[in-house]
């Protein structure tokens, strides 16, 4: 005896299910991938570098990228091949895997949120650290980190990581260069891939507001950006929290209803062998 009408629809919803789970595993494992062995790639995360670290944190978060890559990889696999052998052993294994996952995700999260204001104020001050120590100038075009904060700066409307004030503390700018914040700190008539300066409203002017807490002045801010690049990163990542917690637990729902429709499956199989058909 086959299987019945809904559990064949069972079978074809977890089918189709686990190619689109199998081809997000693949395609997180090929980016981490990418991102360990392209040395240029480490360039986009220069802005956030902590000091006399050699970029391991961020090493790690790719080698996890790839392991979670593989994981979810190999948990799709077992889903669409039991699904499509009517597999029960797979079935299983598919579902504990599922869970195991959801587990995972749920704890990252919980602990995520339970360190949130120590990896904020981390992630700030090793941006204020670093913006002292390797900024050197705004035209260094063969320095990453250099580029890496025109690009921030001028994308995010931000200056300095707490606010432009922070680049008095930088040996080639403040009192000790020829102008008080490098020109990607000034607002932009567009915003061009790379940095264009001729995209400055007014340099000049720019620079005059970057001088007046010197002078005891507060700044009108026409022509410098007042926010620093910690709190525009806040305020994109609250912009964006609908799509990124809707993500986030729509993958987790999605997860959820995998492992149930698994488990169900595996029950109609059982079922059906009981009536007679034989199933692995």
């Amino acid at each position: 005896m086959g299987l019945s009408c809904g559990a064949s629809c069972l079978k074809w919803l977890l089918i189709i299910f686990n190619v689109l789970f199998w081809l997000a595993g693949a395609a997180a494992l090929g980016l981490g991938i990418w991102l360990a062995v392209d040395e240029d790639a480490w360039d986009i995360l220069g802005i956030m570098n902590p000091d006399g670290m050699d970029y391991t944190v961020w090493k790690v978060t790719v080698y996890t990228m790839i392991g979670v890559g593989a994981f979810i990889f190999l948990v799709g696999f077992l889903g669409f091949a039991g699904a499509c052998c009517e597999n029960r052993c797979m079935l299983m294994t598919y579902s504990v895997f599922a869970l195991i996952a959801l587990a995972g995700e749920i704890t990252c999260a919980v602990l995520a949120l339970v360190y949130q204001d120590e990896i904020d104020a981390t992630l700030e001050a090793e941006m204020f650290s670093d913006l002292k120590t390797k900024y050197t100038t705004v035209d260094d075009i063969d320095n990453s980190y250099v580029i890496s904060w025109n690009n921030f700066q001028t994308i995010m409307m931000c200056c300095g990581s707490y606010n432009y004030t922070d680049w008095k503390y930088n040996p080639n700018y403040g009192s000790n260069g020829s102008a008080p914040v490098p020109w990607t700190c000034c607002k932009m008539t567009e915003i061009s891939d790379p940095p264009a300066k001729g995209d400055v409203v007014n340099e000049q002017e720019c620079y005059t507001e970057g001088k007046m807490t010197d002078a005891n002045l507060q700044p009108t801010f026409s022509y410098l950006n007042n926010i620093g690049c910690h709190e525009a990163l806040q305020i994109w990542v609250e912009d964006k929290s609908v799509i990124i917690y809707g993500v986030m637990f729509g993958i987790m729902g999605i997860q959820i209803l995998g492992s149930m429709f698994g488990c169900m499956l595996y029950c109609a199989i059982d079922n059906a062998k009981k009536r007679g058909r034989d199933y692995a």
